[in-house]
């Protein structure tokens, strides 16, 4: 897919998401907004399994259910992602099987996934990897 862009409060459609125990998206997108919907792919009532990409205050923030609960992830990036410039935003989702443990893992730019999460606090500020984590019976 080429760039589009959007006026504001318009969404393009996509048909569902199949792959319910592990799949992995990546996309790329510059904006100036401080808060914006990049992906929601559910029903539109959070009773459902659903995973929603957002731009929360400049930050990108995922949300998502496959069961009970509903868990949110938050890499966070200096100064933002509302800053015009081009970001890829990288979602990692997996079932890990018999435990029924669901994890996602989001990852933005130029990171390394596994140095961030293991020792990002440790590190000073490098947080540009998040991972959630959801356990249940359900699915």
């Amino acid at each position: 897919m080429s760039t589009r862009s959007f006026p504001p409060h318009s969404f393009l459609t996509f048909r569902g998401l199949r792959q319910r125990f592990h799949f992995t998206l990546s996309l790329t997108f510059a904006t100036q907004e401080r808060d914006g919907l990049l992906l929601y792919n559910g029903r539109f009532n959070e009773r459902h399994d659903f995973v929603a990409l957002e731009i929360v205050d400049e930050q990108l923030q995922l949300t998502f259910s496959a069961g009970e609960t509903t868990t949110t992830v938050s890499p966070f990036v200096p100064g933002g992602v509302s800053d015009g410039q081009w970001h890829r935003v990288q979602l990692h989702y997996y079932n890990k099987g018999p435990s029924e443990q669901k994890v996602a893992v989001v990852t933005v730019d130029d990171c390394d996934t596994a140095m961030a999460l293991r020792f990002g606090p440790r590190l000073g500020n490098y947080s540009c990897a998040a991972q959630g984590t959801q356990t249940g019976s359900k699915k």
